[in-house]
């Protein structure tokens, strides 16, 4: 519950103020000896050093859970690990749109798409048109996006889902 508070007040307010409670508290989860949820927890870590621009903490935690899921098997949050090792890799020197950029991006999307989780796919979709519009490939970019929302069931409707169809409209 602490590492969810700590990740929760990053998200509204200062990610840098947040981030030694964070790991403190993702640091007494582990010492539990439990290894559930270890990959999500090294997940918030990560996204809350992307919204710090703390990419070398936040590609050490990534990286970490990404061995964790290998070594578990616990791969439900992976997709998002890879969407958020590709946004710090972007932030990283000279990352803006490298290969391992869309690398993580196309793993993130994979991953979503093996596990049927739609919204984790339109995310990472969105990420990689983004990066393949900042590359010159818009329309490709796009495409990608208008697959991940037709994936979605009708009628579904988020802030994602309404900035995804922006997107696929050029606006």
């Amino acid at each position: 519950a602490e590492a969810l508070d700590a990740w929760a007040r990053g998200v509204l307010g200062s990610p840098r103020r947040v981030l030694p409670a964070l790991r403190r508290a993702v640091d007494a989860a582990f010492e539990t000896g439990s290894r559930q949820f270890q990959t999500f927890l090294l997940g918030l870590v990560a996204e809350t050093s992307l919204r710090a621009s703390d990419v070398t903490e936040g590609l050490a935690a990534v990286d970490r859970a990404l061995a964790l899921a290998d070594e578990t098997g616990e791969r439900f949050f992976e997709a998002e690990l890879q969407r958020v090792r590709a946004g710090l890799l972007r932030r990283a020197p000279g990352g803006d749109c490298d290969d391992r950029v869309m690398a993580s991006l196309e793993g993130a999307l994979a991953a979503a798409r093996h596990q049927g989780a739609a919204l984790f796919a339109l995310r990472a979709a969105l990420e990689l048109g983004d990066a393949m519009g900042a590359a010159g490939n818009v329309q490709e970019g796009r495409e990608r996006v208008r697959q991940a929302l037709a994936a979605l069931p009708p009628g579904s409707s988020s802030a994602e889902i309404d900035s995804a169809r922006l997107f696929v409209s050029g606006g």
